[in-house]
Protein backbone atom coordinates (compact mmCIF):
# COMPACT_ATOMS: atom_id res chain seq x y z
CA UNK A 1 0.00 0.00 0.00
CA UNK A 2 1.36 3.37 -1.06
CA UNK A 3 -1.66 5.63 -0.56
CA UNK A 4 -4.01 4.09 1.95
CA UNK A 5 -5.70 6.98 3.74
CA UNK A 6 -8.52 7.01 4.52
CA UNK A 7 -8.48 3.39 5.66
CA UNK A 8 -11.72 1.55 5.14
CA UNK A 9 -10.65 -1.99 6.09
CA UNK A 10 -11.54 -2.38 9.76
CA UNK A 11 -8.86 -4.98 10.56
CA UNK A 12 -6.12 -2.67 9.27
CA UNK A 13 -7.13 0.51 11.10
CA UNK A 14 -5.37 -0.30 14.42
CA UNK A 15 -2.11 -1.12 12.64
CA UNK A 16 -1.86 2.43 11.28
CA UNK A 17 -3.46 4.23 14.26
CA UNK A 18 -6.36 5.29 12.04
CA UNK A 19 -7.88 7.89 12.17
CA UNK A 20 -4.72 9.41 13.68
CA UNK A 21 -2.40 8.17 10.93
CA UNK A 22 0.20 10.82 10.13
CA UNK A 23 -0.05 12.07 6.53
CA UNK A 24 3.66 11.45 6.00
CA UNK A 25 3.02 7.74 6.69
CA UNK A 26 1.97 7.49 3.05
CA UNK A 27 4.81 6.36 0.76
CA UNK A 28 3.28 8.33 -2.10
CA UNK A 29 4.04 11.51 -0.11
CA UNK A 30 7.77 10.81 -0.40
CA UNK A 31 8.10 10.41 -4.18
CA UNK A 32 11.02 12.37 -5.63
CA UNK A 33 13.03 12.29 -8.82
CA UNK A 34 15.78 10.53 -6.85
CA UNK A 35 13.76 7.31 -6.77
CA UNK A 36 15.27 4.37 -8.65
CA UNK A 37 13.59 2.65 -11.58
CA UNK A 38 10.59 0.97 -10.05
CA UNK A 39 8.67 -2.24 -10.68
CA UNK A 40 5.12 -2.26 -9.36
CA UNK A 41 3.22 -5.54 -9.34
CA UNK A 42 -0.45 -5.86 -8.49
CA UNK A 43 -3.25 -8.35 -8.68
CA UNK A 44 -6.50 -7.03 -10.05
CA UNK A 45 -8.31 -9.40 -7.66
CA UNK A 46 -6.70 -7.58 -4.73
CA UNK A 47 -9.37 -6.23 -2.40
CA UNK A 48 -6.90 -5.37 0.38
CA UNK A 49 -4.73 -2.73 -1.25
CA UNK A 50 -6.88 -1.49 -4.15
CA UNK A 51 -4.67 -1.66 -7.25
CA UNK A 52 -5.89 1.46 -9.04
CA UNK A 53 -5.61 3.75 -6.05
CA UNK A 54 -2.24 2.43 -4.90
CA UNK A 55 -0.30 0.98 -7.82
CA UNK A 56 -1.60 3.18 -10.60
CA UNK A 57 -1.44 6.22 -8.31
CA UNK A 58 2.19 5.59 -7.33
CA UNK A 59 3.15 4.95 -10.95
CA UNK A 60 1.59 8.27 -11.95
CA UNK A 61 3.41 10.12 -9.15
CA UNK A 62 6.76 8.52 -10.07
CA UNK A 63 6.31 9.28 -13.78
CA UNK A 64 5.51 12.89 -12.90
CA UNK A 65 9.00 12.97 -11.34
CA UNK A 66 10.53 11.43 -14.50
CA UNK A 67 11.20 8.09 -12.77
CA UNK A 68 11.11 4.98 -14.96
CA UNK A 69 8.24 2.75 -13.86
CA UNK A 70 7.08 -0.67 -15.00
CA UNK A 71 3.60 -1.73 -13.91
CA UNK A 72 2.47 -5.31 -14.25
CA UNK A 73 -1.10 -6.18 -13.41
CA UNK A 74 -2.12 -9.81 -12.97
CA UNK A 75 -5.84 -10.06 -13.71
CA UNK A 76 -6.73 -13.07 -11.58
CA UNK A 77 -4.59 -12.95 -8.43
CA UNK A 78 -4.94 -11.27 -5.07
CA UNK A 79 -2.64 -9.32 -2.79
CA UNK A 80 -1.16 -12.37 -1.08
CA UNK A 81 -1.05 -14.49 -4.21
CA UNK A 82 1.61 -12.22 -5.74
CA UNK A 83 4.00 -13.25 -2.97
CA UNK A 84 2.79 -16.84 -3.06
CA UNK A 85 3.53 -16.98 -6.81
CA UNK A 86 7.21 -16.49 -6.02
CA UNK A 87 7.31 -19.93 -4.40
CA UNK A 88 8.08 -22.91 -6.59
CA UNK A 89 4.83 -24.79 -5.91
CA UNK A 90 2.66 -21.77 -6.79
CA UNK A 91 4.51 -20.25 -9.75
CA UNK A 92 1.65 -21.37 -11.97
CA UNK A 93 -0.48 -18.57 -10.48
CA UNK A 94 1.41 -15.83 -12.34
CA UNK A 95 4.88 -15.21 -13.81
CA UNK A 96 5.88 -12.98 -10.89
CA UNK A 97 9.39 -14.39 -10.46
CA UNK A 98 10.11 -14.18 -14.20
CA UNK A 99 8.87 -10.58 -14.27
CA UNK A 100 11.03 -9.58 -11.29
CA UNK A 101 14.14 -11.25 -12.71
CA UNK A 102 13.58 -9.62 -16.09
CA UNK A 103 13.15 -6.18 -14.51
CA UNK A 104 16.31 -6.57 -12.42
CA UNK A 105 18.34 -7.76 -15.40
CA UNK A 106 17.17 -4.81 -17.52
CA UNK A 107 17.74 -2.30 -14.71
CA UNK A 108 21.12 -3.53 -13.51
CA UNK A 109 24.08 -1.33 -14.43
CA UNK A 110 26.19 -2.75 -17.22
CA UNK A 111 29.71 -3.77 -16.23
CA UNK A 112 32.47 -1.41 -17.30
CA UNK A 113 35.14 -3.03 -19.42
CA UNK A 114 38.51 -3.01 -17.72
CA UNK A 115 41.47 -1.50 -19.54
Amino acid sequence: PYDFLPIDVEDVKPIFWYPNSPPDSQPIAHVTNAAPSTLLLTGDADTTVKPVRNTVGLAKALRAQQVAVAVIRYPTISHTEIVAALSKPLRRLAPVLDNVVSFVEKSAPQPVASK
